[in-house]
């Protein structure tokens, strides 16, 4: 059975992920060593903080005590022991001693030479005071210095004490040795705001452990949720495709791919066999070699079209295959990249030489003009409304043009009604050739024409219009029996873009320009809502 890759995710670690659960411990390893070289250093600092000021204290404690008993040196009369007695009493000693407890945890002494206490203050046991009298004080008078300062344990105290030793000059009135003044205070004491403030941080550092690992963890299952929605989308994608080619390789109908240049760059095997051709023959070469040499030029503009809106194209045409002269109905896409630029084409053609019309046939006859071989007025009205539909959808302008022949009843008058009918099929091969494969363009009754443009604003259709009235002015049209005649066309414009855009309002706008044309001097091009131009 295949195993959930999300649910997989949570045994045992995929390889990728390794580097990042790696680089988070490095990372916690490195923040915790900091942090406790910070903490280190914050704590020798309050030590050395604290000893430094007990030792300041004891130097200025001293050096009164030794001001003090220089001054009751000379009135000493009694025995040592009295005057040792008279030192424990004395209210200027004890003053100066109870000065130096500073703080509640705080005790002070003055220990004799050979250790023992003289007079105590104690702060947090009546036994502390002898027994600061041991190891630390013989380090401090093997020092050989009268002031040191040191840390450690004292008995009958839990924990340890931080201590400053200052020695009076000998001679004093307890004892001819020196005494020593001593201060003392609890390091758990001095230490709580550091204790604290360690305590604090390493919950911080905790509590970004945590943070650090749950993001990793969150992380690690979105990257196993994206992998395997990746699996699943390359899966569907797989599945499309071998669906897309079981079909396109199998359908009767001819599909072959273009880049953008119109080089083929896939022939389905229907298209092969139609075109007599291999498929190593067929890709590679240009669209062009497999369309008729007559409309080549037409062709190739349509779809070079493609990379403008609607991005499609479908024509008829006439093709020498293998299998003969055949009608093909074509239909092109273009496929555009991200930026908007066209890709690559997919045309799909359909041969329908069997359901081709004839000449004379109905069908025909329903949707062409028979003089022009143009639309008829009922099929550009359904093409026009079919092109304005897709305008829509696309979001595009949309431009019509209603042109109407200038005295042509005169020609029919001077030459006869047969000259009329050359001169409207030669005008309707003439707008075959001058504009788009895309437009439309209708006979509407008797000299009148119709040109829907898709795709194209006012300004574009208004060039289109003069560009029209310029050719059909200049071109002369040679008439049976060897006469030549010339004629003009009024033109009326109307554009709108998709979103009111209708074929109603489109002919009723032109129908009024095309009229304000003809009734300001003919042979003009007349806008709606715009001053008319003279071709």
């Amino acid at each position: 059975m295949h195993q959930n890759p999300i649910h997989a995710s949570r045994g045992i670690p995929r390889k990728g992920d390794f580097p990042a659960r790696a680089s988070l411990g490095l990372a916690l390893v490195l923040l915790a060593l900091l942090l406790a070289y910070q903490q280190h250093s914050a704590y020798r600092s309050i030590i050395q903080q604290h000893a430094g000021h007990l030792a300041a204290m004891t130097r200025i404690a001293g050096q009164a005590l030794d001001t003090h008993f220089n001054e009751q040196a000379g009135q000493a009369s009694e025995t040592q022991h009295n005057q040792a007695h008279a030192v424990k009493y004395d209210a200027y000693v004890l003053g100066v001693l109870e000065s130096l407890r500073y703080a509640p945890d705080a005790w002070s002494a003055l220990i004799q030479d050979d250790g023992g206490v003289l007079l105590e203050l104690p702060g947090v046991s009546t036994h502390a005071v002898p027994d600061a009298a041991g190891e630390l004080f013989r380090q401090h008078r093997r020092s050989g210095q009268r002031q040191s300062a040191a840390e450690g344990m004292v008995q009958h105290i839990r924990g340890e004490q931080i201590m400053a030793f200052f020695t009076l000059k000998p001679g004093g009135p307890a004892s001819s040795a020196p005494l020593t003044v001593a201060l003392g205070r609890s390091k758990n004491a001095v230490l709580a705001s550091w204790y604290l403030a360690s305590l604090m941080q390493a919950g911080v550092f905790l509590m970004a452990a945590l943070c650090a690992y749950a993001g990793l963890r969150a992380h690690r299952r979105r990257q196993a949720e994206r992998t395997a929605a990746a699996a699943s989308a390359q899966a569907h994608l797989r599945t499309s495709a071998e669906d897309y080619s079981l079909v396109v390789e199998h359908t009767s109908d001819l599909v072959m791919r273009m880049d953008a240049s119109g080089c083929i760059v896939y022939a389905n095997p229907a298209l092969c066999e139609l075109l007599g051709k291999t498929r190593e023959q067929i890709t590679g070469s240009a669209v062009a070699d497999i369309l008729p040499v007559n409309e080549k030029g037409e062709s190739l503009a349509g779809i070079s079209a493609l990379g403008s809106p609607p991005h499609t194209a479908s024509f008829r045409r006439s093709h020498r295959t293998g299998k003969g002269q055949r009608q093909l109905c074509w239909l092109f896409q273009g496929l555009l990249d991200p930026d908007g630029q066209m890709q690559e084409v997919v045309a799909i053609g359909r041969d329908v030489t069997h359901h081709a019309p004839q000449p004379n046939n109905l069908e025909l006859l329903a949707r062409q003009d028979f003089l022009t071989g143009l639309s008829n007025r009922r099929h550009f009205l359904e093409q026009a409304e079919i092109e304005i539909e897709r305008a829509r959808r696309f979001k595009s302008s949309t431009s019509l043009l209603l042109m109407d022949l200038d005295h042509f009843k005169a020609i029919n008058d001077a030459h006869g009604y047969k000259a009329g009918d050359q001169v409207l099929a030669a005008l309707g091969d003439m707008l075959r050739l001058s504009l788009r494969w895309i437009d439309i363009t209708g006979r509407m009754g008797g000299d009148e024409f119709a040109i829907l443009l898709p795709a194209t604003n006012m300004d574009a259709a208004l060039k289109v219009a003069q560009r029209l009235g310029a050719a059909i002015h200049a071109q002369e049209i040679e008439l049976d029996g060897g006469a030549r005649v010339r004629c003009a066309a009024s033109i009326g414009i109307s554009s709108a873009d998709h979103q009111d855009c209708t074929l109603e309002k489109l002919m009723d706008q032109a129908g009024l320009a095309l009229h304000q044309a003809k009734h300001t001097g003919r042979h003009r091009v007349c806008a709606w809502g715009q001053t008319p131009y003279r071709v």
